[in-house]
């Protein structure tokens, strides 16, 4: 997995490139948390990510209730047909903020 990350004066933007799973949900996980707090607002693109597990989904609701206790936002953007079809069934567009 591939991680690029924009940012201007409010918001961190991490685009991810490849395969949100077991093996690289840690990675991505310390990546966010290690630049949260210098920003308001988390936007992680998904136009590049491939595949999702659950593993990747519990990382984001850990990485969403960490930003919303910090006061912060989180929104996912440019998220392909199959994963939102995946967070639908999940019943995950209720809980996390889909662009």
């Amino acid at each position: 997995m591939d991680i690029n990350r924009t940012a201007n004066e409010t918001t961190l933007e991490i685009a991810f490139v490849g395969r949100l799973d077991r093996k690289t949900a840690s990675l991505v996980e310390t990546e966010i948390q290690k630049s949260i707090n210098n920003f308001t607002k988390l936007a992680l693109n998904f136009e590049k990510l491939e595949y999702i597990s659950s593993d990747g989904v519990q990382i984001l609701l850990n990485i969403r209730n960490k930003v919303n206790r910090r006061g912060k936002k989180m929104v996912i953007r440019n998220v392909k047909e199959e994963i939102i079809k995946f967070f639908i069934v999940s019943g995950l567009t209720g809980i996390l903020k889909i662009e």
